[in-house]
């Protein structure tokens, strides 16, 4: 571990809001997107500790971080965000012993595209307090937006359970599941069962009361309409992921970044640009700039409804598809072409999904793409698509 700049020395005579902000970045960049919510952090009145797991960062960075942040750590790069939490508490309280409030949070949001002011007024009346939850696994708040009030920090079931955390390696059979089920959804329930209460700005529960009525406003539409159909309601536990939309209607303040570049659910992202703009005064150029950085391509200009994909494939397995008019504002200064060709990548599909490879060797199927175009998208399935020119850019999932 390096501390690379630190001036929160010789303030402990003061109460602090506190956040501790997880970072990597391959290139030792800290993007504008990032700089953008350290910036609302700190109008907020938090004194952020920036810990990266980078390699090292450039210059441009480390004199944007000085200006927004009061510390900056460079550690080494294992235990995800939970080692880098644990690094930015242990630097604090050796520092500042009178912290009012603590505030972990990461890069993997874009945003916030609402001021923060809002929702955090109303965390000061819960002992530990999230923006979303989840049903996954068992009952929790979502790690990359965690705020501990007084109480909590100062009890000894915060000291007991942050002395307990430690850094998983990657090197580790499963990990990553480790460090979910040990920290994130075991944090939450340790914390409940020591007497806590627990929060979400955005509960789950909420969203799924908006989504059932929704969906029964559907139904009694079929039900006047007899030749018209409907889909099954799929309920899916990670609301930032599937429920979006719904979410940023009712304020949330963020957009998922592995959302925008992975899209794991194979949700209906096609419209984030407009839904951003219509409801906030957020520059969505932020987003587009880290997406083309992070994914090394323009082929999320692209973006359909998977519907509407699944629909245009041509019988050679491929497609061609017309920049997404929500990205129109970037085309010039990213000279995109107007349309693009892509293919479906028939063993990239059968490899990410074995149960439909088995299906295939069977003989209940075809192949991946008659799959794909039967149940991909009613089951979630990702597309996978490549560039038909066979070009050097990463592949596309639209």
């Amino acid at each position: 571990m390096q501390v690379l700049f630190n001036s929160i020395d010789g303030q402990t005579n003061q109460e602090h809001s506190v956040c501790v902000f997880s970072h990597y970045d391959p290139n030792g960049v800290v993007e504008p997107y990032v700089r953008y919510y350290l910036r609302e952090l700190k109008r907020c009145n938090f004194a952020v500790v920036f810990v990266t797991t980078s390699p090292s960062l450039d210059d441009e960075s480390l004199a944007a971080l000085r200006e927004l942040t009061v510390s900056c750590i460079l550690r080494e790069n294992i235990g995800y965000d939970f080692g880098s939490y644990k690094t930015g508490i242990d630097h604090t309280f050796l520092r500042i012993p009178k912290v009012k409030q603590l505030l972990l949070t990461n890069d993997s949001v874009f945003g916030p595209i609402y001021p923060l002011d809002k929702v955090l007024a109303t965390a000061q009346e819960h002992d530990v307090f999230g923006m979303t939850d989840s049903f996954d696994f068992h009952y929790h708040l979502q790690s990359y937006f965690l705020l501990y009030n007084k109480k909590t920090l100062h009890s000894h079931a915060f000291k007991a359970f942050w002395g307990s955390v430690e850094s998983i390696d990657a090197g580790q059979p499963g990990f990553k599941q480790k460090i979910i089920l040990q920290y994130e959804v075991g944090g939450s329930q340790f914390f409940r069962e020591q007497g806590f209460s627990l929060k979400a700005a955005f509960p789950y529960r909420q969203l799924m009361v908006s989504e059932f009525s929704d969906y029964l406003q559907v139904l009694e539409h079929v039900e006047e309409e007899p030749r018209s159909s409907v889909k099954p309601l799929h309920i899916k536990f990670n609301s930032t992921h599937s429920y979006w939309k719904k979410l940023i209607q009712q304020g949330y303040p963020f957009l998922k970044r592995e959302l925008l570049l992975v899209n794991p659910t194979n949700t209906d992202i096609s419209t984030w640009p407009a839904t951003v703009a219509k409801h906030s005064n957020y520059d969505p150029t932020l987003i587009v700039s880290a997406l083309r950085n992070f994914s090394g391509s323009d082929d999320f200009f692209f973006l359909t409804n998977p519907t509407e994909t699944s629909q245009s494939m041509n019988s050679d397995s491929t497609l061609t598809l017309s920049i997404n008019p929500a990205f129109f504002a970037w085309q010039q200064e990213y000279d995109v072409p107007s349309l693009r060709t892509f293919k479906f990548d028939e063993q990239r599909y059968l490899n990410h999904y074995p149960d439909v490879k088995v299906a295939v060797e069977q003989g209940k199927i075809e192949n991946g793409k008659k799959h794909f175009l039967l149940f991909g998208y009613s089951e979630g399935r990702l597309l996978g698509l490549t560039r038909f020119d066979n070009s050097n850019a990463a592949s596309a999932r639209l």
